[in-house]
C-alpha cells in the first residue's frame, strides 16, 4: 500500500517527513510506504510549535500573540510564510528563514499531539486517517529527540534522507 500526502512545494517535503517519522516509524510495515508530494504549507504547522520555533529562533518571548488560532485560521493578508519569515528577521537577521532546514528542525522536535491540538482542521483529522491506515492507536506515544537540542547556528543541519 502506497500513502501519498501532499505538500505545497517540493522544499515543503523535509518538514512534514520529520514530524511524521516517528508516527510512520511505529506503524511501518513491509509494503507500506509513505511519499509527501507538493501541496500544503508546512510554516502553518510551525506555528503550531511555539517552543520549538522559540528554541530556533533564541527567544524567550511570547510568539503566539502574533497569529491567529487555530493556527490553521492564517488568512491571505497573513499568510504563515510571511509570520515565520517575519519572525526569522526580527530574531535571527543575519541568516533568516531557510525552510529546508528550519523547518525540519523545528518540526522534527515538536510534539505530534501537540500539533494535532493546534491544527484540529486538516492536520489532526489527517493524523488520524493516518494511524488508521497504519493500524495504531489514536494516542500512540512516539518518542521524539530531545528538548533540549540547540540549533547548530554556525554549521548547516543535513535533513536525513
Amino acid at each position: 500500500m502506497k500513502i501519498l500526502v501532499y505538500v505545497e512545494g517540493h522544499s515543503d517535503r523535509a518538514g512534514p517527513e520529520a514530524l511524521l517519522r516517528r508516527l510512520v516509524a511505529a506503524g511501518q510495515e513491509p509494503g507500506v510506504g509513505l511519499r509527501f508530494l507538493p501541496q500544503h504549507d508546512k510554516t502553518a504547522l510551525m506555528l503550531a510549535c511555539p517552543d520549538q520555533l522559540r528554541r530556533c529562533l533564541g527567544t524567550v518571548d511570547a510568539l503566539e500573540e502574533r497569529w491567529r488560532r487555530p493556527v490553521e485560521e492564517q488568512n491571505d493578508e497573513h499568510p504563515p510564510k510571511s509570520i515565520v519569515k517575519r519572525l526569522f528577521r526580527r530574531y535571527r537577521p543575519k541568516r533568516g528563514y531557510v525552510d529546508t532546514k528550519d523547518a525540519p528542525w523545528i518540526l522534527e522536535r515538536a510534539d505530534l499531539s501537540a500539533v494535532e491540538e493546534a491544527c484540529p482542521q486538516c492536520f489532526a483529522p489527517f493524523v488520524a486517517d493516518l494511524r488508521r491506515v497504519l493500524q495504531l492507536p489514536a494516542c500512540a506515544a512516539i518518542s521524539r529527540p530531545s528538548d533540549s537540542a540547540v540549533w547548530p547556528r554556525s554549521a548547516p543541519r543535513t535533513v536525513p534522507s
